[in-house]
């Protein structure tokens, strides 16, 4: 991690481990790793007010220590490792050089339609969703926007 994006996600320590708001948990790299470790994934119910004082979470967060990479390539690549010391002292690491979401590791369009589909899903019916998707996916060979806009009914 590039030591000019510390202070965003990793600092004050104190804040980034036990964040008060939602706001402050999703500027908090403890949190989303600690969260990711346990319920497999970081989405927005990650970052809900019941979570904030999640005992289980907060305990792992506090667990969570960051390494500044000086050879980071960021901006221009999100690279990053992870190192677990398990209870027997096993340690498991994995890394991701180019980092997803990158240029060189873009999303693969099924990852992005899913978070549009678990995040307009918080406000939309399913069926509204779907009408919402199909219009979205249309849009780059749509001759009008205007039919696709206003045909997805969904506001």
């Amino acid at each position: 991690m590039p030591a000019g994006e510390i202070p965003i996600v990793c600092e004050p320590r104190a804040v980034k481990v036990a964040p008060r708001t939602t706001y402050e948990a999703q500027f908090s790299l403890p949190f989303a790793v600690a969260a990711a470790f346990l319920d497999g994934r970081v989405g927005l119910g990650t970052f809900t007010p019941e979570r904030l004082s999640d005992d289980r979470v907060l305990a792992l967060a506090a667990r969570v220590a960051h390494v500044v990479d000086p050879e980071s390539p960021f901006p221009n690549g999100f690279p990053g490792w992870v190192r677990v010391r398990l209870a027997d002292g096993r340690v498991l690491e994995a890394r991701e050089p180019d980092g997803r979401g990158s240029l060189a590791r873009p999303l693969p369009p099924n990852a992005i339609v899913e978070k549009f589909r678990d995040n307009a899903g918080r406000a939309l019916s399913a069926e509204a969703v779907d009408a919402l998707e199909r219009a979205v996916l249309a849009l780059e060979g749509a001759p009008d926007m205007r039919k696709v806009i206003f045909g997805c009914r969904v506001y």
